[in-house]
């Protein structure tokens, strides 16, 4: 039997962190600063989040980076606050419009992306409105690795953004 890693070294050969990325940076910089900082060859993530948006990211060091592609899901849950120019009469209103916009869409990439810029088609699962203060709502999403989020709201918003459930 082979024994546990006992020193920081070898902790690092083989290892993952979970990390609470800020808003600001972007993954690769968040990704390049912990293989900087901890003075290690290779750092991989699993997935990718907008700079503009702060969440879960999964950092493999090491040999570790290998398994990231067993280790990432097919499918991602997102919790976060929309705000709208209109405010929705109550939660149904904007639940409603949220229905409408689940199933397979397509999106392009935003610019900032570091992936290709070409259509592609990904899965919104739902959309959950989970609470509405004035035109600020929570919601809960689930869908398909590789959709863009703030895509997927922005056409559930638009009814409100743009007057048009007056």
């Amino acid at each position: 039997m082979k024994k546990s890693p006992t020193t920081i070294d070898e902790l690092l050969s083989c290892s993952f962190i979970i990390l609470d990325k800020p808003r600001g940076p972007s993954t690769h910089e968040v990704t390049t600063y912990i293989r900087k900082l901890l003075g290690v060859k290779k750092t991989g993530q699993m997935g990718t989040l907008d700079p503009k948006a702060s969440g879960v990211l999964v950092i493999g060091i090491g040999k570790a980076v290998r398994l990231l592609r067993f280790v990432d899901m097919k499918e991602k849950t997102y919790v976060g606050v929309m705000r709208t120019r209109i405010a929705p009469k109550n939660m149904a209103e904007l639940q409603a419009e949220f229905d409408k916009h689940t199933g397979s869409i397509r999106q392009m990439p935003p610019r900032e992306s570091a992936v290709a810029k070409r259509r592609r088609t990904r899965k919104v699962y739902e959309l959950r409105v989970r609470d509405i203060i004035n035109n600020t709502a929570l919601f809960e999403s689930r869908v398909e690795a590789g959709t863009y989020i703030r895509g997927a709201l922005h056409r559930g918003r638009q009814a409100f953004w743009n007057g048009q459930n007056d």
